[in-house]
């Protein structure tokens, strides 16, 4: 009996290879949108946002983004990031691995009577 336990376990072993089974590798992604960056970081599941001006016309960019699941619900959305702070993020999300979802990333101004412009971009978990 004691001969068959190897046997078995370079059985699994085997399987588990042959399925491609075994923890998610990272997948980060990072994308900008005119004044605007986001980014999702898998190893830490954190989400970020950063708003930087370029256009060059004196406006006050704020920039966010959202993580969506395949329905369209919302996950996570990262804290305003307002013109010079830099990357603000979440904390650890715990996030679900091996999964389909949206990150949405927003550009803003604080014009009266402009609104938002925003731009998605697909990626696993």
């Amino acid at each position: 009996m004691r001969a068959l336990r190897p046997l078995a376990v370079l059985s699994a072993t085997a399987a588990v290879i042959a399925l491609g089974i075994g923890p998610a590798a990272a997948n980060d992604i990072q994308f900008s949108f005119h004044g605007a960056s986001a980014r999702y970081t898998d190893a830490t599941d954190t989400l970020c946002a950063k708003a930087v001006n370029d256009t060059g016309a004196g406006l006050e960019d704020y920039a966010y983004a959202l993580i969506q699941n395949a329905s369209g619900g919302t996950v996570a959305s990262s804290p305003f990031a307002s013109q010079g702070q830099g990357w603000r993020c979440t904390g650890n999300l715990s996030i679900p691995e091996d999964r389909l979802y949206t990150l949405v990333l927003f550009d803003c101004t604080r014009i009266p009577g402009t609104d938002c412009g925003g731009t998605t971009r697909q990626f696993y978990s």
